[in-house]
């Protein structure tokens, strides 16, 4: 419970999924950056799609709902975590109170504030056992939010190195098929139909400044999101291991 998510990390989670969401679109806007410069003077260049592109679309949806889901893991962890606390420390106390021998079956599991906390429905339970059988499928039913976070977790981390190779590619390529300069990104930035919209002050006005910029941006972005992305990792693989040791 120690791992904590920043507003810090909040923006890069949420400027990373925002990049994904405009990367297809930038791919989508290499046509007009060759026609340009075909329609001066040059030959007309052109870029093949790259196949690691394809689930774009996905990482992008599954991510909008992917910070939720590891705060609701933390959440309920919490929560559980309390509540097994203070089933201890009330186990503790009554066994001061009472005798060695007196059968544990004859302890009246009402006294627990887990008994009185919990909307047991038609069916209360009617045994300290049955009190520890619950707190037992709560830690379990962490399974079915862990699971799924932890293959997305993977998932993207296999994924985000592919697709930065893919956003300096189409960004180093050269804007025609007779020069090796000017590159995409430079050509992107001269004109506003093709500027990529992204949340940064330039330092000038010049396409070439502002399109190193840009990539020197999102490739620090890229570092940011891979270590956010190993820490939300270590935080489920920790979660599941205590899960695991305390069965």
């Amino acid at each position: 419970m120690s791992y904590e998510f920043s507003a810090q990390q909040r923006r890069v989670f949420d400027r990373y999924s925002r990049w994904l969401g405009m990367l297809v679109a930038t791919f989508d806007k290499t046509p007009q950056v060759f026609e340009a410069r075909r329609q001066s003077g040059h030959q007309r260049g052109a870029l093949s799609w790259d196949t690691r592109l394809n689930r774009v679309h996905f990482y992008e949806e599954t991510l909008q709902g992917h910070w939720k889901r590891v705060g609701n893991i933390r959440t309920l962890v919490s929560r559980y975590v309390d509540d097994l606390t203070t089933f201890r420390r009330e186990s503790l106390e009554i066994t001061q109170r009472s005798s060695r021998s007196e059968p544990l079956a004859q302890v009246d599991c009402r006294i627990y504030s887990l008994y009185r906390s919990t909307n047991w429905g038609g069916t209360p339970p009617n045994s300290v056992r049955s009190l520890v059988q619950e707190l037992g499928s709560r830690f379990w039913s962490l399974t079915g939010q862990t699971t799924p976070t932890h293959g997305m977790i993977d998932t993207m981390g296999e994924a985000i190195f592919g697709l930065n190779a893919a956003f300096v590619r189409i960004m180093d390529s050269p804007s025609c098929a007779c020069h090796s300069q000017p590159t995409v990104a430079q050509e992107l930035f001269r004109n506003t139909v093709t500027t990529p919209a992204w949340d940064i002050a330039y330092s000038s006005a010049d396409p070439s400044i502002r399109a190193r910029e840009y990539q020197a941006d999102v490739a620090r972005l890229f570092n940011d999101f891979v270590l956010l992305n190993t820490q939300m990792g270590v935080f489920v693989k920790e979660i599941t291991l205590r899960h695991r040791l305390g069965q």
